[in-house]
């Protein structure tokens, strides 16, 4: 079982964004960001909810406005785009 959650934040910088990748990086945490401002995150580890993710997103870009949106598995979704955009969405996000 894992926690999936979107990410979207606000008219961040593109170090903001890049801190925020490294972020997802260092945490060990799938992600997929191909759209500038918006982050699909699982997390196997079960360590994260939507509060704790804002609160440490918070921290790595205070002031910047954040959502998080909690996904449950078995979520419809489409896409349109290269096909390799969406190859991790395919193989990562629907498993």
């Amino acid at each position: 079982m894992k926690n999936r959650f979107i990410l979207v934040v606000d008219d961040a910088t593109k170090e903001q964004r890049d801190e925020i990748t490294q972020f997802f990086q260092e945490q060990q945490t799938g992600y997929w960001h191909w759209f500038k401002d918006t982050w699909l995150i699982t997390d196997i580890s079960q360590r994260w909810n939507s509060v704790s993710l804002r609160d440490a997103i918070q921290r790595l870009i205070p002031g910047v406005n954040t959502l998080i949106l909690k996904v449950e598995s078995g979520t419809d979704w489409a896409a349109f785009g290269r096909k390799e955009q969406f190859e991790w969405l395919h193989k990562t996000w629907n498993d």
